[in-house]
């Protein structure tokens, strides 16, 4: 739609994506370097770790339960669909 508005538009903005392209592979090739990781184990790091597996047990431990409790529903409901609900002698 905007062509219609000014005819240069498309053949401006290939030739400005051409730049783009020129410009960022010389950038990523000649100026930019990966930087030196250097890689370490802090107290903060080591809480962190013990947090994340603790909360990744815990989850384990709900799924688990949340199944559980299921499974033990879709029992009785299986139950009370064949043989009828208990009947309450008296």
């Amino acid at each position: 739609m905007f062509a219609v508005a000014f005819p240069l538009a498309p053949l401006l903005a290939y030739v400005n994506n051409r730049f783009e392209i020129v410009s960022d592979f010389k950038k990523l090739v000649h100026a930019r370097r990966p930087p030196i990781v250097i890689r370490y184990v802090s107290f903060a790091t080591y809480c962190w770790l013990i947090f994340l597996s603790w909360f990744g047990d815990v989850s384990l431990l709900s799924t688990i339960t949340l199944l559980k409790i299921y499974m033990q529903f879709l029992i009785l409901f299986k139950l009370f669909s064949v043989l009828g609900p208990p009947s309450v002698p008296g």
